[in-house]
Order: C-alpha cells, then structure tokens, then sequence
C-alpha cells in the first residue's frame, strides 16, 4: 500500500509539475554548489528566501538522466529545482506538498546546469534534504 502511494505522488509530480521554461537569474542572487557528474549527490541544506543556488556545469550526453528526489521540512514549503542548457532552455520542477521528485532525461549532447530556488523574499528560509543522481 505505501509503495503504491508513493508511485502514484510520484507520477504526479511528473505529470503535473514539470513543464518547459527559460531560466533567468539574477546574478546577484545567485550561490554557487559543487556537484559531482556521476552518481549521487547527497543535498542537506538551507534555501534562503529570494535566492537561487546554482551547480557546477555538467557535460552530459543525450540519453543520460538526472534524477531528483528532495524534500523540505515542511508540506507547506514552496521550492524549485530548474535543469537549463547552455541557452538557458530547460525544465522547471516546482515542488508539491514540500516535494520534488522528478526525472529529466537529458535531449542532446552539451552543457547543463541545475538551479534550485527557496521561497520568495520576505517568506522564512527553508530546510531541503535528498538527492540528485545522474546516470
């Protein structure tokens, strides 16, 4: 019964939250992570309000997926994790009951970039923990 659950909030966050979008950022605003290329990378951190964290450049091929799978303390936290090429075209994965749980399979050859987003400015931080893995 739990893994039908969680199958089915899973296809949902899949179903409902991922659509295309072009990523701007402010570069003011901007912090920058380190991630691995291959494999898991644990994330235990805080999201300030009206920030974006950025990761490494990774060189992927077409085919290779990146998986993510974080959560936040609480339900009610709004968060997002964004996957841009070089241009700057991309997927954005908005969180659902504190939650994004998603797989973006990677279209062609080239650079990519993962953002993650806390809340608006003037909303508390917030506390996210997980993974992303890519294969």
């Amino acid at each position: 019964m739990v893994k039908n659950e969680l199958t089915k909030n899973i296809e949902e966050s899949n179903i409902f939250l991922s659509q295309e979008s072009s990523v701007n950022m402010r570069a003011d605003a901007v912090k920058a992570i380190l991630v691995n290329p291959r494999g898991i990378n644990n994330i235990d951190m805080s999201l300030e309000a009206g920030n974006t964290y950025m990761f490494d450049t990774l060189s992927l091929k077409k085919g290779q997926e990146i998986t993510l799978s974080i959560v936040s303390n609480k339900s009610s936290d709004h968060f997002s994790v964004s996957i841009t090429d070089k241009s700057g075209k991309g997927r954005l994965f908005s969180s659902n009951k504190g939650m994004v749980s998603a797989t973006y399979t990677v279209p062609q050859n080239g650079d990519y970039k993962i953002y993650m987003n806390g809340p608006n400015s003037g909303s508390d931080d917030i506390h996210i923990s997980g993974t992303i893995r890519i294969e």
